[in-house]
């Protein structure tokens, strides 16, 4: 199979949004000379259609079968050009809030096949699916992945990538590959982490693109792909390998990776970082022993299976424990962290612990440090592993990067201001969060544990 991933730019000058749909188009004839299968495009995408889109309320297509229809006609427009299906992202205000959505369509659909399908963003946004007081009963629907090809195809958009569970619904479902598009100017390593634990938890290819706005940016714009085993894919950019992070990140190019989705994938490769330096806290407000940290557990009382929970000088601190390879599955280390009975303490910090009775250096170095990392990231709170031969903690930035905790003295010490676990998430934010969405979120979890 052949993706192509649009790097798209829309650099800043007084003709951006133009340059950018005449860039498009040069695109589309790209497209249909490497005879790809999906295009892939940004999450608000600039073309020749967008005065179109714009006057097209996405949320329509779910309530009136001639909206769809007109939705799909739309598409299919923009599938002629591009001479295959295209995974395409956009903007819509109602009013003066912001509904991102991204859809696929394949006109040229057999079989069981998908036409066409519809995803909302549901973070980072003022309209999101997770207000629906319905929302429990539309997962089905929302997360049925797209089939194309013999393939099962999940799409997310942006920010959703931090919250596990929204690519971990496609991949109960058999997801072979996940497509992320994504807004700009995102920092390297944060977003790397995500995209490859997408692809390792899931066991899923994962790819990512996003636009390019501008050059002052400290953050440059990048694409993404993984294996299932987590290594970094090569794409061809004008036929020509692209071996590093720089060739990756060219603004206006069409990236290409051919890969076979029903190859069993044996590539694995370190964790980028894997030099990156352990460094102590600034803050020191509680500790764990680094070759023994349940020497606190027999102090701790027990509040469910796997859960304990202390008050530490007036600050309720609740570690939660992952046996072994269920730190793959993030539903394991979500169910402790949204568990009622953590939750119904007062101002909870969250840590968990990932113990194994035998991890090998491989394993930890190109898959178990990469997913502690992301468990950290995208639950605000610690992760620590322990086993007889490796011991690592990871505490969750302000800014969302993986610090690796020196051990100072045989401790581990950590910041609990930054272990607030979802309270940290679920609030009422400017930017586009709220509070009460965390219910749908909750329904979402309880689904992938039904499974």
């Amino acid at each position: 199979m052949k993706i192509g991933l649009y790097l798209q730019n829309a650099s800043n000058d007084k003709n951006k949004y133009e340059k950018a749909k005449e860039e498009y188009k040069k695109i589309a004839v790209q497209c249909k000379k490497a005879k790809l299968d999906i295009l892939v495009c940004p999450e608000v995408t600039y073309s020749v259609y967008s005065d179109i889109l714009a006057e097209m309320r996405p949320l329509d297509c779910f309530e009136d079968n001639a909206q769809r229809q007109k939705w799909f006609k739309t598409a299919s427009d923009i599938e002629d050009e591009a001479g295959c299906p295209v995974v395409y992202g956009d903007l819509f205000y109602y009013g003066k809030d912001r509904c991102y959505y991204e859809f696929y369509c394949n006109p040229w659909a057999t079989g069981d096949e998908t036409k066409f399908k519809m995803y909302i963003k549901n973070t980072i946004t003022e309209v999101s699916p997770l207000s629906n007081p319905d929302y429990a009963k539309l997962i089905d629907e929302i997360f049925e992945p797209i089939r194309y090809k013999g393939a099962k195809i999940g799409m997310t958009i942006c920010y959703d990538n931090y919250a596990a569970l929204f690519s971990r619904a496609y991949g109960i479902n058999g997801m072979e590959i996940l497509i992320n598009c994504t807004g700009s100017h995102v920092d390297y390593y944060k977003w790397s982490n995500l995209q490859r634990a997408r692809a390792i938890e899931n066991r899923s290819y994962a790819f990512c693109t996003m636009n390019y706005y501008n050059k002052d940016k400290i953050n440059k714009s990048n694409v993404f792909g993984y294996s299932p085993q987590g290594a970094c894919l090569i794409p061809n950019r004008n036929d020509k390998k692209c071996n590093n992070r720089t060739a990756r990140s060219v603004p206006g190019s069409l990236y290409v990776y051919e890969f076979d989705p029903g190859e069993k994938d044996t590539a694995w490769e370190p964790d980028e970082r894997i030099s990156q330096k352990a460094t102590p806290n600034k803050y020191k407000t509680f500790f764990l022993k680094q070759e023994l940290p349940y020497r606190t557990l027999c102090t701790f009382k027990k509040i469910d299976e796997g859960l304990y929970a202390i008050n530490d000088g007036g600050q309720t601190v609740v570690i939660g424990i992952i046996e072994g390879e269920d730190i793959y599955k993030p539903e394991k280390t979500a169910e402790k962290l949204y568990s009622q009975k953590a939750n119904s303490l007062t101002d909870p910090r969250f840590i968990i612990i990932n113990r194994w009775h035998k991890l090998d250096r491989k394993t930890f170095e190109c898959q178990v440090l990469n997913l502690i990392k992301v468990r950290a990231i995208e639950n605000s709170c610690a992760v620590m592993l322990i086993s007889p031969d490796i011991n690592e903690c990871i505490q969750a930035t302000d800014t969302k990067q993986a610090q690796r905790l020196q051990s100072v003295d045989g401790r581990y010490w950590l910041d609990l201001k930054r272990c607030g676990g979802p309270n940290s998430l679920w609030r009422d934010k400017p930017e586009g969060m709220c509070k009460e969405w965390r219910t749908g979120y909750e329904s979402l979890l309880s689904w992938i544990c039904s499974k």
